[in-house]
């Protein structure tokens, strides 16, 4: 957390914020940024201070003991695998995602002819409508676009911004025996 005072100076503090986001371990690839850009962790200052880590002796460069070749496929072979393993997490997290997104989805599927209410992308205001019409239905593209009717211009929208119209007894508008309903 930030006092007022630092809040006034954030830029003063802006590049340890960007330290510790470029520390943080992504949930998509299991490694944080400066791995994936230089090969290896951060070395924190208190991270030198532990008395049983060995990063200290990491920090060293041994030049003289091993062929520049050598080292530098060893570090080709490295960000190789490390960028293997990071997509192998991506696909992984977007797997994850997408069962977590289709738990909630229900199976829609609309008909030439049925009628649709449009959901508004920018109401006007807080309480003003958020779906419009009823429009037909005028084509599937496919399972999930469709093209509507929308004041005599056709206009291809995506399912998730469709809702099935169901007349009432109140309905001003007459369901013909295309629709779902």
């Amino acid at each position: 957390c930030l006092t007022d005072k630092q809040y006034k100076d954030y830029d003063l503090y802006a590049k340890y914020i960007v330290f510790a986001l470029n520390a943080l371990k992504s949930s998509k690839t299991g490694y944080s940024a400066n791995f994936l850009v230089f090969g290896r962790e951060l070395t924190m200052p208190r991270d030198l201070f532990v008395s049983n880590d060995d990063r200290l002796e990491k920090l060293r460069v041994n030049d003289v003991t091993q062929p520049v070749q050598t080292h530098a496929y060893d570090l080709y072979a490295q960000v190789r695998d490390i960028t293997r393993r990071a997509l192998e997490n991506t696909k992984r997290a977007a797997q994850y995602q997408c069962n977590q997104y289709n738990r909630h989805v229900k199976d829609i599927s609309f008909n030439v002819g049925d009628l649709c209410f449009l959901l508004c992308n920018t109401p006007e205001h807080k309480y003003s409508e958020r779906w419009s019409g009823p429009y037909r239905i005028v084509e599937k593209i496919s399972d999930h676009n469709y093209i509507i009717d929308v004041n005599g211009t056709n206009k291809i929208v995506n399912i998730s911004k469709l809702k099935l119209y169901k007349s009432n007894k109140y309905s001003k508008i007459p369901i013909t025996g295309n629709s779902m309903s």
